[in-house]
């Protein structure tokens, strides 16, 4: 347990020093073991074959709470990343509006003092007039002619599941409860 915590790459390909097999070649044994067991004859193989599922199935849960261990570790990860975007993200936008209202006052005290240009060697300052722009004071005065519709359509997926839960099936749907997730505590 130790050694998955510690080395996550211990669990590359889902194999342990312990037992050389992976995950899944472990569950296919087991599988094939229960099989097996259905098809016992004798109380010797019986009991050679519980001995057999007994390991494989002690190995199968090692490696699978050595997976379940690294799964915990990555969502740790991925929640401390998000956190970090997020301080990032504030201190982005901080440093954008910090660097937009110094141009904005540079540009103001420029036009103040009717200075176009200044040649600083390292840079060059210039007021530039900006290309032409629309400026919108009425829309409802604007023709047809000038407008786009755009249009967005989307499938409530929560009223379908209600209209499901009342018994009323909704075409081009189905109500899917086959599906399983893995918690991890």
């Amino acid at each position: 347990m130790a050694l998955a915590r510690s080395n996550p790459e211990a669990l590359d390909k889902h194999s342990t020093p312990s037992s050389g097999l992976k995950l899944y070649e472990i569950a296919g044994e087991l599988q094939q073991a229960i099989d097996e067991y259905n098809s016992v004859e004798t109380d010797e193989e019986l009991t050679a074959l519980e001995a057999s599922l007994s390991d494989l199935s002690v190995s199968f849960n090692d490696k699978a709470i050595g997976v379940a261990l690294h799964i915990v570790s990555t969502e740790a990860t991925v929640t401390a990343i998000a956190s970090e975007v997020a301080r990032l993200s504030v201190l982005l936008g901080r440093n954008q509006k910090r660097a937009d209202w110094f141009r904005e006052y540079l540009k103001r005290n420029m036009e103040a003092t009717g200075i176009e240009k200044i040649d600083g060697g390292k840079v060059t300052l210039k007021i530039k007039k900006n290309p032409a722009s629309v400026v919108i004071e009425d829309e409802t005065a604007i023709p047809d002619e000038y407008r786009k519709r755009k249009e967005v359509i989307t499938i409530d997926k929560t009223a379908i599941k209600e209209s499901w839960a009342k018994g009323v099936g909704v075409a081009g749907s189905k109500i899917d409860n086959q599906r399983t997730r893995l918690e991890i505590k």
